[in-house]
């Protein structure tokens, strides 16, 4: 693609990327993109086919180009409440950010600096409720803790989670107790290797 082009990508990824268009609505016609950028239809053809490798829209023989589910939504659920009583989660949050530009993903994240956990719970699950109604393509969650509810709360959001179908990773640890491990995916420090590292340092 000529600069033009690229510049007619970005745009339309931009109004993809920020759910201008739903999957029942079409794109413009390729002469009606062509005509708005005053570029001739061979042209938009290009761009078009460009979004399509990148799989954010598709065409449907005799009624246009839709966007993908993929293209519909490309905000990312960042759910982390630790930020309010560890360091450990702000370099983690911060690169997470960082890797959601690198994939054209755009972050949502709200930071809850409350010190009462049941504060943070009530924060996090009408944050939740958010991102699902959003539609976002993904929640990465680090689990509530520090209060007696809070493994009814993290099914509940899970649960939630799943009946949206929004694929959930989780951080730091898994929603239910060890020996345990729940069908979702957790990054996480291995405390024994790192243990055993540390050791063999000293």
């Amino acid at each position: 693609m000529n600069k033009t082009e690229r510049e007619i990508f970005a745009a339309l990824y931009a109004d993809i990327t920020e759910g201008k268009f739903d999957e029942d609505s079409p794109l413009p016609s390729l002469r009606t993109i062509g005509a708005k950028y005053g570029v001739p239809v061979f042209a938009a053809r290009r761009v078009i086919d460009e979004l399509a490798r990148c799989n954010l829209v598709e065409r449907r023989h005799g009624s246009g180009t839709f966007v993908t589910k993929k293209g519909l939504s490309r905000k990312l659920g960042i759910v982390i409440p630790g930020l309010a009583y560890s360091e450990f989660f702000g370099p983690f949050a911060d690169r997470i950010v960082q890797l959601c530009a690198k994939g054209g993903y755009k972050p949502v994240m709200r930071e809850s600096w409350s010190k009462s956990a049941r504060t943070r719970a009530k924060e996090v699950l009408a944050f939740v409720r958010e991102l699902i109604d959003a539609k976002v393509a993904g929640v990465v969650l680090q689990p509530l803790e520090r209060f007696s509810k809070a493994n009814y709360a993290n099914n509940k959001i899970a649960e939630a989670l799943d009946e949206a179908g929004i694929p959930l990773v989780l951080v730091d640890s898994d929603i239910v107790p060890p020996p345990d491990r729940s069908r979702y995916d957790v990054v996480g420090i291995n405390n024994h290797d790192a243990g055993v590292r540390v050791a063999e340092h000293l």
